[in-house]
């Protein structure tokens, strides 16, 4: 592995892998999308009408059939070969085995604030695991930008290592929630914020404690991101 990605990694708490993973293996999982939503929704879902479907059920707060349309998804076989996938590059980049823990994606949503998530670090959501983490994340039906809500970090801001004090923020009882640092109004002046570009094939490694967060999509297309998490065996 390039040991300036290495280096970039633990300098600056992320680093964008380029065309890292199989393109073939991303348009399974996009289709995998098709197949859930169509088997779960019992409609014609379609990679040309499933923005404006999704946007609908959120709409309607149709939120526990789109949980299951997810649930199917993140369960299927084009899923698990993605982490597989992950898994090795784990090996390869921090000579380590590793295990998924999470194998999901995300969803950014034009004006849907239930879907996104705020300034938070992962180590929060897995702190009675006490193996070290790593955490991936990557696009696979489209790709990600500043428009669509791409994630962004506080680049350098995992050198602050776990945060204990911070706010429960959830705006909707079945939305995501983020653990938002108490200081994180603070941390903003210090560590500048990095907006996450990535096109089809590209993944994001991100360390456990570095400061993030998903953003508002100005667009009239969903954003797919996936999502993966492993510890350290």
């Amino acid at each position: 592995m390039n040991i300036n990605l290495q280096y970039q990694y633990y300098s600056k708490g992320y680093v964008i892998l380029k065309n890292a993973l199989n393109k073939k293996d991303l348009l399974e999982c996009k289709k995998q999308l098709l197949k859930s939503y169509k088997k779960i929704f019992k409609e014609n879902v379609t990679f040309d009408n499933i923005h404006k479907i999704l946007s609908k059920y959120e709409k309607n707060k149709d939120w526990d059939i789109m949980y299951l349309a997810f649930k199917d998804a993140c369960n299927s076989k084009s899923f698990l070969k993605i982490s597989k996938k992950l898994e090795k590059l784990s090996r390869n980049f921090f000579n380590l085995k590793c295990k998924t823990l999470t194998c999901a994606y995300a969803i950014g949503i034009k004006n849907s604030k239930r879907t996104g998530y705020d300034w938070h670090q992962e180590k929060t959501y897995y702190s009675k695991i006490k193996k070290k983490t790593f955490h991936y994340q990557f696009p696979f039906f489209d790709k990600c930008d500043k428009s669509n809500g791409t994630m962004s970090v506080l680049e350098g801001s995992h050198t602050l290592g776990e945060i204990s004090e911070y706010t429960y923020n959830r705006n909707f009882r079945k939305g995501v929630y983020s653990y938002v640092p108490k200081d994180i109004k603070q941390m903003k002046k210090f560590f500048k914020e990095k907006y996450l570009i990535m096109n089809i094939g590209d993944v994001c490694i991100f360390h456990e404690n570095i400061i993030h967060r998903s953003n508002k999509n100005n667009t009239s297309k969903i954003r797919f991101a996936g999502i993966n998490r492993q510890e350290v065996v």
